[in-house]
């Protein structure tokens, strides 16, 4: 008899998986939701976890599916993404409350193009991933905040703690300790507090 895994088992094997692909972050599935919609077909659900590099046992399928599935023939690709994003911890989303509030001088938004100059890319938290080239960091991070923002030029604290969220998802849990201690830093911060 095999084994039956749960979907707790099953969402951290499937961001296991995608981060031995190098995806760093929802951008794929975000462009796939675009592309295709928000409901994608179960018939060709092989298809699109082959895009995001996720293998599942047919199990493990129908155990995700019971928590996706939108319809007989489809997948809710949106509530999937939800359950693949981790729970940020409340300190990281304190600290980034602290950071927006020192780059936009305690302001409730400020503009993109002045926040990125404050952008540090070699401190970017996943840098590594990236084979520490900082020009792939920095489009990363410009196509995460557009994923976020789209074509507006002013970010508010809430967009840009989402922006982090995003990138928090594919974190292991022995990284989180490494991404505290480089969010100031990858912001030009040097002392946070």
């Amino acid at each position: 008899m095999d084994i039956v895994n749960t979907l707790e088992e099953i969402i951290p094997k499937m961001r296991y998986q995608m981060q031995q692909k190098k995806i760093h972050s929802l951008d794929i599935v975000n462009q796939i939701v675009r592309s295709e919609g928000k409901y994608y077909s179960i018939q060709d659900l092989d298809i699109f976890f082959a895009k995001i590099g996720v293998y599942l046992k047919s199990q493990e399928v129908t155990e995700l599916l019971n928590h996706c599935k939108h319809s007989k023939t489809q997948i809710d690709l949106i509530r999937m993404v939800d359950l693949l994003k981790t729970e940020i911890p409340k300190e990281i989303i304190c600290d980034l409350s602290l950071i927006f509030d020192k780059l936009s001088g305690n302001q409730q938004a400020m503009d993109v193009e002045e926040l990125l100059q404050h952008l540090n890319e070699s401190d970017y938290p996943q840098i590594h991933l990236m084979n520490n080239n900082v020009n792939i960091a920095r489009e990363f991070i410009l196509n995460g905040f557009h994923e976020i923002i789209g074509d507006n030029k002013i970010i508010n604290k809430e967009e840009f703690i989402n922006f982090h969220k995003n990138i928090f998802w594919v974190l292991p849990d022995y990284k989180i300790k490494e991404f505290k201690s480089k969010l100031p830093l990858m912001w030009g911060i040097r002392r946070l507090r």
